[in-house]
């Protein structure tokens, strides 16, 4: 995507907070905290074990050595037991009490560990930037905070498309109201009828995190996962 691009980072005791701002709109939110546990953040790599297998839920819990076991989504056709060793990469964080989402690597030795800490959010903005210097200061904490507020907004106009959406989250699923915006010479009132509700379990097209139906799906996001819930230390795509 091209256009104008900000990068605002904001450092403080305890918690590091990212934003990317591209063509006047936040598509980016990261946030991390030194209490998160390591083998659980977004892109951190550890050396885990298989300590149960569900065929229901088409995946495997993981012990990574720290935190509650992760789910690692496998194909039909995959076989894994119990006890096994893997490498495997956070592709979701924990929330509203589940565990973390990851991918498998290859195969792997020896204790649950960590082998490879995840970028941190510095490194993310340079990956989502490549040569765009931080802003930081008062600028970068009103920018993350705005950022931090649009992500957890239940519902977001989008003129442009005439469009206006409702979020609703739950545990169990995202609920989806589609409705034309108000514009211009154009009567709101047909988008009642015509807007789309619809339920989409973590991890579907509006979660980006882990496969539909299955646990631990998310962003955002966090991405969107936040304080208290849903914009937790993640990197969450802000726009539909």
């Amino acid at each position: 995507m091209s256009g104008p691009v900000e990068v605002f980072l904001d450092e403080t005791p305890g918690e590091t907070r990212g934003a990317v701002l591209r063509n006047g709109r936040f598509t980016h939110l990261l946030i991390q905290r030194e209490s998160d546990v390591a083998q659980t953040q977004l892109g951190a790599r550890s050396i885990g074990r298989v300590v149960e297998v569900n065929p229901g839920l088409r995946g495997a819990f993981v012990d990574l050595g720290a935190g509650a076991p992760a789910f690692l989504p496998f194909n039909r056709n995959d076989r894994l037991t119990q006890g096994q060793r893997l490498e495997v990469v956070v592709s979701a964080e924990p929330r509203f009490g589940k565990g973390a989402v990851v991918r498998r690597l290859g195969p792997g030795e020896g204790a649950p560990r960590l082998i490879q800490k995840a970028p941190s959010v510095a490194d993310q903005l340079r990956a989502f930037a490549p040569g765009e210097e931080s802003v930081v200061g008062i600028a970068a904490i009103d920018a993350v905070t705005e950022a931090e507020e649009e992500a957890l907004a239940r519902t977001h106009l989008f003129p442009a498309h005439g469009l206006d959406l409702s979020l609703e989250r739950t545990r169990a699923l995202i609920a989806i109201d589609i409705d034309h915006a108000p514009t211009s010479g154009r009567d709101p009132e047909p988008g009642q009828g015509g807007g789309e509700s619809r339920g989409i379990e973590p991890g579907g097209a509006s979660d980006r995190s882990a496969p539909l139906g299955r646990p631990g799906g998310r962003r955002s996001d966090r991405r969107w996962t936040g304080r208290g819930g849903a914009i937790r230390n993640r990197s969450r795509r802000l726009q539909p």
